[in-house]
């Protein structure tokens, strides 16, 4: 570590190692503030964070406050939540590829229970009531 008077220099700058969740798929399937920052926090650590939205998108781009009113409006909430991740709209994607994405996921956020999401036992879910 440089002392205070010496000057930081690019190479003193670099980290030594990759993010710690570097090469980690998530997806998120269920939109709840929670989750998503749940995701935010992998996100933010190096992993490769995908929001699953409805064709409505979640929940959490109605909820308070908004940075621009319009139609539609900005929440500030969600665009905080969605920091560093990917957005799919779920009516956007074939069940092939539905399949594929979530086949290929080491990790899948969802409140409901795993024989309700017909995912394979291969799958890590993290559950929670919500």
């Amino acid at each position: 570590m440089p002392s205070p008077s010496q000057p930081i220099t690019p190479a003193m700058s670099e980290p030594v190692f990759g993010q710690a969740e570097d090469g980690i798929r998530i997806v998120d399937l269920t939109g709840t503030v929670a989750s998503a920052y749940c995701g935010k926090c992998f996100a933010d650590y190096g992993a490769e964070v995908i929001d699953l939205e409805p064709d409505t998108g979640f929940s959490t781009r109605q909820l308070p406050p908004f940075t621009r009113f319009g139609d539609p409006p900005l929440s500030a909430m969600h665009a905080y939540l969605s920091t560093n991740k990917h957005s799919v709209l779920k009516e956007e994607l074939t069940e092939t590829a539905l399949a594929n994405l979530i086949d290929r996921a080491d990790l899948v956020l969802t409140h409901e229970d795993r024989k309700s999401t017909r995912l394979n036992s291969s799958h890590q879910i993290i559950s929670y009531a919500v």
